[in-house]
């Protein structure tokens, strides 16, 4: 059975126009059901045998408190990746208040620039079914705007994060057509072009950003302050340092919870938790 959700294409015909299309599901499983959609990868729009589309790529990573995460790659930069059915994106975690920060790691094909990017995301509460939050789309000219764009969506409650990436370089063309990125993990359909009565196959490199749904219990007060104040509250402050080496933090902390013992712990940031190694004395 088909599912429809509300996933918006790219246009990359010039009478085209962008409708709600099939997306994430369809996987290669699933190729059987769309027999004449045809597929953009495989579409002829160059005369040149050596033509090359460009390739859409990101990497996210999260800012917490002026400190950066590990960063993660976007969905599948491979042409012949076989696409799943369900949802497999790089999914990177942030906490109510993080910012996301967004790097460009689109190549292009036969062109010599990238001129157009289309960015799409969608937020899904916790909870909800992700397939009836619409998903937000933007046709800009340069990576700047992506940026503008991604780094302002705000963190403040827990859910999920869809990020999506389509890019055009300057490459001749023919048929009136573009040449439009190709890859990624995520096959889309859209069916708004009338010289493709079936729809045609579109690709996107997807990411997720799954955030909590609010700050630490416990919040470090800024260096000089004595009081706590409500505009105080952001993420838990990180602190880095060498193996071996000791760290002496000294903070000011506001308990928002009820009155009771606290055990104050601290974590090696992906190893795990290990109370062994830190002390709550003073």
């Amino acid at each position: 059975m088909k599912r429809y959700i509300s996933i918006l294409l790219m246009v990359i015909f010039v009478a085209t126009s962008v409708l709600p299309v099939l997306a994430d599901g369809i996987g290669n499983n699933e190729l059987k059901n769309y027999l004449g959609v045809i597929n953009y990868r495989d579409f002829s729009i160059s005369n040149n045998l050596d033509h090359l589309r460009p390739k859409a790529g990101f990497a996210l990573q999260i800012n917490s408190n002026g400190v950066l995460g590990n960063e993660i790659l976007s969905g599948s930069w491979d042409m012949e990746k076989n696409i799943l059915s369900i949802q497999d994106s790089p999914k990177i975690t942030a906490n109510a208040g993080d910012k996301i920060v967004i790097s460009d790691r689109s190549s292009i094909g036969s062109g010599s620039k990238i001129t157009q990017y289309d960015v799409q995301y969608r937020f899904i509460p916790k909870g909800e079914n992700r397939e009836t939050h619409e998903i937000k789309y933007a046709f800009v000219n340069n990576f700047a705007s992506v940026k503008n764009i991604v780094e302002n969506l705000p963190l403040n409650q827990a859910g999920t994060y869809e990020i999506f990436l389509c890019v055009m370089d300057n490459a001749p063309t023919i048929f009136g057509t573009a040449n439009w990125s190709a890859n990624g993990n995520i096959r889309s359909i859209n069916t708004g072009n009338p010289n493709f009565p079936e729809g045609m196959f579109w690709y996107f490199p997807e990411a997720l950003v799954e955030v909590g749904g609010s700050p630490a219990d416990f919040y470090p007060t800024p260096e000089g302050e004595s009081e706590w104040r409500e505009e105080f509250i952001i993420s838990p402050k990180t602190y880095i340092g060498e193996v071996g080496q000791t760290l002496n933090i000294s903070v000011n902390l506001y308990n928002q919870g009820e009155e009771d013992i606290t055990d104050f712990g601290c974590t090696w940031y992906g190893a795990g938790w290990d109370n062994i190694l830190c002390s709550n004395e003073g």
